[in-house]
């Protein structure tokens, strides 16, 4: 029945992913945070949010999305995929905003709420940074640092710097916040050199921020809910389309890491892969060139009678011969329906039933 990847967690729902690699355009921020004299929201905790991080050069990307919400430990937090980096976390980790507008997260193996990125100014003081397994220490600055809207609106950001004890080739040295925006810009050290990614798109609540030409993955099904009727071993298949666009005016190639461009695989609601498009396709393995014009469109089709009633997700990804690879996800649900005769003596059944109710 495909792989099986388990994850450890309460809850389960991954919203749909675009990446977006580059565009243009400005925003005025709004206020996300209700509340008079609340502390400002430098990380937005919404499910759905979603940021994209590029280098300058475009080779390296990493991307955050907050989605299902949990409560756990007599609190409320947000799964969020991409914020923590390196294998202590598996990339997914239990975030919510505390009373003081620092960011706290569920650590599982202690069930203990724990403090993890502070934004408040305190003369000479460093706090404990658990974002990944390395030994870390983040300082918030005193001095404030522009950061550029389009190519007339400024906000003043924080600037928090790291310092590393125990990862030679991984860490972080300096992150940059706005208010209401998030995560602007991450500088880390890797086995490569330093190096600086910088927010590219983003979408919190309302806000759409991009800076730059898009890059665009998405799926689109015949339909996102599938019913089918109780016993039954056959069905009509769900179509997938699987969309990458770029543009504007783009003409160029695309560099596949082998004969296998695209994949779609169905998650449960327990983070189980449960169905792979792959499985049942043979691909040549040489890695592949094809030409692009800044459009491609692959066709899948889903089984979803093989599968029980529930709630999953439905991911597409393009095998590009990149750092990171293009990935999108939406919702899908399957439920059961009775037979037509049965339902229609069921029916029956229960108006013969409440006639004979005193």
């Amino acid at each position: 029945m495909g792989h099986t990847r388990p994850y450890r967690m309460i809850h389960r729902i991954v919203c749909t992913l675009v990446l977006l690699l580059m565009c243009s355009a400005g925003a005025m921020l709004p206020s996300l945070y209700a509340g008079e004299g609340a502390p400002p929201t430098m990380f937005p905790l919404e499910l759905g949010n979603q940021w994209v991080y590029e280098t300058e050069d475009g080779r390296y990307s990493f991307s955050i999305q907050v989605s299902t919400p949990v409560y756990v430990g007599g609190k409320s937090y947000f799964m969020v995929n991409g914020y923590s980096y390196g294998q202590k976390y598996r990339n997914q980790i239990f975030l919510r905003q505390a009373e003081d507008g620092s960011l706290h997260f569920y650590e599982e193996e202690s069930e203990q709420d724990l403090p993890l990125t502070l934004f408040e100014h305190i003369p000479g003081a460093w706090f404990a940074s658990r974002l990944s397994h390395c030994d870390e220490e983040g300082q918030v600055l005193e001095e404030k640092e522009p950061w550029r809207f389009g190519s007339t609106n400024i906000a003043s950001a924080t600037v928090i710097r790291y310092r590393n004890f125990s990862c030679n080739d991984l860490g972080l040295e300096k992150e940059v916040y706005v208010e209401n925006l998030g995560l602007v810009q991450r500088t880390m050290n890797t086995f490569q050199g330093s190096l600086e990614f910088r927010l590219v798109y983003a979408r919190v609540g309302n806000l759409i921020y991009r800076n730059g030409a898009s890059a665009a993955l998405s799926l689109d099904l015949d339909r996102s809910h599938a019913t089918r009727e109780a016993g039954a071993t056959t069905g009509s298949p769900v179509r997938i389309k699987l969309r990458y666009t770029v543009g504007p005016n783009y003409s160029g190639s695309l560099r596949f890491r082998s004969g296998q461009p695209y994949d779609v695989f169905l998650v449960d609601a327990s983070g189980n892969e449960v169905w792979r498009w792959s499985d049942t396709e043979a691909y040549i393995q040489p890695i592949q060139e094809v030409g692009f014009s800044g459009y491609l469109e692959y066709d899948a089709y889903l089984p979803a009678h093989r599968f029980p009633e529930g709630e999953y997700t439905l991911q597409g990804w393009l095998n590009l011969d990149s750092e990171r690879q293009p990935v999108v996800s939406i919702p899908f649900k399957i439920s059961t329906i009775q037979p037509a005769g049965e339902a229609e003596a069921t029916a029956a059944s229960r108006s013969r039933g409440a006639g004979t109710r005193r």
